[in-house]
């Protein structure tokens, strides 16, 4: 069974009233190939070129006003695809947080990690930052929900000040992230 066209012309036709649409990979996929099998969500099967090929047909229809809008597509373990019109390179992929860098960390549960990602990525945006920047800070946002089975641990740190989430500040993780992704 596929998406219906009058479905997905109807969220084309919804994007041009958005700034950023942002589905998971499988969900835009849906869009163009009907209901994803296990086989083709599995990450050994994962196609960057296809997403882009999607994103970019949802980009080519419109999204926000003059066309100025961004999709951002969220790839679980591949990270997220920040895909807009208006500068050079028009596919940008930022990868996901790696936990390996640090023996304590574990992925744990990936429930809400999705919408943990656009919730800090909407932080960031309303924050003043561009929609890459404001994608890093939802890569960031998604690794604290990824920790546990639940909502992350939240304490101040000793000074009273810097918000601790499952005992790390964010801008430290973000720091650490950035450092990454530049590299």
């Amino acid at each position: 069974m596929q998406v219906s066209t009058q479905t997905k012309d109807r969220h084309m036709a919804a994007c041009r009233h958005v700034d950023i649409f942002s589905p998971n990979h499988l969900e835009l996929m849906t869009f163009f190939q009907g209901p994803i099998s296990e086989v083709d969500a599995d990450d050994a099967h994962f196609d960057r070129q296809l997403i882009e090929k999607y994103a970019g047909v949802f980009l080519d229809a419109g999204i926000g006003y003059n066309r100025r809008g961004s999709i951002v597509v969220r790839a679980g373990s591949q990270g997220c695809l920040v895909a807009f019109l208006q500068v050079d390179v028009r596919f940008r992929w930022l990868p996901a947080f790696s936990f390996a860098s640090k023996t304590h960390r574990s992925i744990v549960d990936a429930t809400g990690a999705g919408n943990t990602f656009l919730g800090a990525m909407t932080f960031a945006l309303v924050e003043g930052k561009d929609v890459v920047e404001s994608a890093k800070y939802g890569n960031i946002g998604a690794s604290f929900a990824l920790q546990q089975i639940g909502l992350a641990t939240l304490c101040t740190g000793e000074d009273g000040k810097d918000e601790r989430w499952n005992g790390e500040v964010f801008k430290e993780r973000y720091q650490e992230y950035s450092d990454m992704v530049s590299n």
